[in-house]
């Protein structure tokens, strides 16, 4: 996932995926992720995310769903440890 940051995801999947997010990043980078598929695309934090916030809600056990065909997600590190997910997500 450290090779992917300040990239672009496209999921193409017909079957909803998972897209984990372990605090590997620096401040400042920035994942976008774009559904292009049928499949609901879920964002979760991973390994060393101690805040993760978006869409009305935190906390790290909270996952959010691009849930519409032809929507995105960017999850930006904001500080050590904390991540927001911003774009057209649901909880």
């Amino acid at each position: 996932m450290a090779g992917d940051k300040n990239n672009v995801i496209y999921s193409l999947a017909t079957a909803a995926s998972t897209v984990v997010v372990p605090d590997l990043f620096t401040i400042g980078d920035r994942i976008d992720i774009v559904r292009d598929g049928a499949g609901t695309v879920v964002i979760a934090a991973g390994t060393g995310v101690t805040s993760w916030a978006g869409a009305g809600t935190a906390g790290s056990a909270v996952t959010f769903k691009i849930d519409q065909q032809y929507n995105a997600a960017t999850v930006l590190k904001v500080a050590a440890g904390t991540y927001r997910v911003i774009g057209k997500i649901t909880v």
